[in-house]
């Protein structure tokens, strides 16, 4: 097994074997000291980047033991858990955010030296946004609604009298044939987007004679 980092007395004792022709003058041992030295450690994280929104990627790392990588197998298990850490989260805003705080579980053999990493959160793209609407009848609420992979709670609704026409914030209220479409706004975090319309209609109320 591998002996811990520390100081050791080390006892040579000795031993004459020819004692015809040699006597032993003074003590049959020597001491000395020993120290092991902690193992030096040089962690680097390595760079992550994922879209606003999106999960945070996993936190990895490079390790060099003692100057040389190649001591890696053989340390390897021994140090225990390393474990890195960010600020960044999946609803951080767009930007850069450093990863730190490297520790690892075996301090008693060996010192980190730590150099850190930076994650970054790029703008999201591809958004999309889809909407759907039912024919209701005259006087009834307006059934419809929309879902967009990202911008959620800022869609915004218009309507028209035709596929093409123009667009307002304007609810229908009349007998007619209309289309609705939903708008999600261009912010730093998350492109814009437009719905295809959807067709609905308001038909008549109907009245029963009493």
């Amino acid at each position: 097994g591998k002996t811990n980092a520390g100081t050791y007395e080390v006892i040579a004792t000795f031993t004459i074997k020819d004692t015809t022709n040699y006597e032993l003058v003074g003590a049959d041992y020597k001491s000395a000291t020993l120290t092991i030295n902690k193992v030096l450690i040089t962690i680097t994280a390595d760079d992550k980047t994922s879209m606003f929104g999106d999960a945070i990627e996993n936190l990895t790392y490079g390790i060099v033991f003692g100057g040389d990588s190649n001591y890696t197998d053989f340390y390897r298990n021994d140090w225990g858990s390393i474990v890195l850490s960010t600020t960044a989260t999946s609803l951080s805003d767009v930007g850069t955010y450093e990863i730190d705080s490297a520790t690892i579980s075996n301090t008693s053999n060996y010192e980190v030296t730590f150099n850190k990493g930076t994650y970054t959160i790029t703008k999201f793209a591809g958004n999309t946004v889809t909407v759907e609407a039912e024919n209701v009848r005259y006087l009834m609420d307006l059934i419809y609604s929309a879902e967009a992979l990202r911008g959620q709670n800022t869609i915004k609704f218009t309507f028209a009298t035709s596929e093409d026409g123009e667009y307002t914030e304007t609810l229908p209220k009349n007998v007619g044939t209309y289309y609705v479409k939903a708008t999600v706004e261009d912010t730093a975090n998350y492109e814009g987007c437009v719905s295809t319309p959807v067709r609905f209609e308001i038909t008549k109320a109907t009245l029963s004679a009493i």
